[in-house]
């Protein structure tokens, strides 16, 4: 995949078409430790996408910062995952119901904070 760098954030083109991973239910953002959904998984529901804090983000990923490879996306929400907490850092926004059986180069084992895009 190529990616265009805008003023220090990255664009990507959409995700290649992949399955949805038997192990994230509809209304979670699912983020895994390895390439197509293998391995340790961290669930975040949506409501909690939109309500933590103010603007609707989670700071930090905890045990989760710097080691997701893929995701998979069951919410109505767009998502935008960050590589530095508090949204700073590069950003990949990833649609509703969208899913990445591997992230693109520059964001694998670098996800620090997550929140509802705006």
């Amino acid at each position: 995949m190529s990616a265009i760098v805008v003023t220090g954030t990255m664009a990507v083109p959409p995700a290649t078409a992949a399955s949805q991973p038997p192990n994230c239910r509809p209304g979670l953002l699912c983020l895994y430790r390895d390439s197509y959904f293998q391995s340790g998984q961290l669930n975040i529901l949506s409501h909690n996408l939109a309500n933590v804090g103010p603007s609707g983000y989670r700071s930090s990923l905890g045990l989760f910062n710097n080691v997701t490879s893929s995701l998979s996306n069951q919410t109505n929400m767009r998502v935008c995952l960050y590589s530095g907490q508090n949204r700073t850092g590069n950003v990949m926004a990833v649609g509703p119901y969208e899913n990445w059986d591997q992230l693109p180069f520059w964001a694998v084992d670098d996800i620090e904070s997550v929140f509802k895009c705006e």
